[in-house]
């Protein structure tokens, strides 16, 4: 990968491209190299087996690894999203 490019380079791409913002959308990733994509996305998500980097960066931390941990994840955004509604 070249310097300067990443996970967030090329998301920042496909977002534009779509027309949506980082504030819509919803990144999840454990590594270090997720780091800015995690920082930059309106909601964030890591994993317990995650870097401690990438963890520090989530919106939120799953208490369960994988598949299980991102179900849990959209579980509590949608959770956090309803007390939002009016």
């Amino acid at each position: 990968m070249e310097r300067g490019h990443g996970k967030r380079t090329a998301v920042a791409g496909v977002l534009e491209s779509l027309g949506i913002g980082w504030d819509e959308c919803l990144a999840a990733g454990d590594g270090d190299n997720d780091v800015g994509m995690l920082t930059a996305a309106g909601w964030s998500v890591s994993f317990p087996n995650g870097s401690r980097r990438a963890r520090s960066a989530a919106s939120y931390v799953a208490s369960a690894g994988y598949a299980r941990g991102f179900v849990e994840a959209l579980k509590e955004r949608s959770a956090v999203a309803r007390s939002w509604a009016p």
